[in-house]
């Protein structure tokens, strides 16, 4: 489990504002690695952040950042339910999660929000 930035895009919901964010970045040679798109805008972890926010930046594009936590999980049944628990024990509030798994592949990518980043980080995770 890793602490990444996350980019939060205030986009206008409209037919090709995802297309031209992303050819923005495509332009710059930049990867999108995840993403979660909304009617408010989406949410992305790219493979450079600070390149990222420039770019946003001489576009004029709104954006937040957020510190959110990027892991794998095996999968197979119980991984998420495993992962929630252990950090509601820890008094931790999971703000939102998104990933996906290829039923093919023995593991998935996600990301999660949480209310305090380093007490997550803080706990035991060795399977």
């Amino acid at each position: 489990m890793q602490r990444v930035t996350q980019l939060y895009v205030t986009l206008r919901n409209r037919p090709g504002t995802l297309a031209y964010l992303s050819d923005l970045f495509y332009q710059a040679g930049m990867n999108i690695q995840a993403i979660m798109a909304t009617g408010s805008g989406p949410k992305m972890i790219v493979d450079n952040p600070e390149k990222g926010k420039s770019i946003l930046e001489q576009n004029k594009i709104p954006y937040t950042t957020e510190e959110v936590l990027a892991f794998e999980l095996n999968n197979r049944p119980g991984e998420i339910a495993r992962i929630a628990k252990k950090i509601a024990s820890a008094g931790v509030n999971i703000d939102y999660i998104y990933g996906t798994a290829n039923p093919d592949q023995p593991k998935g990518y996600f990301i999660i929000e949480v209310s305090d980043v380093d007490k997550v980080l803080s706990l035991n995770w060795g399977n």
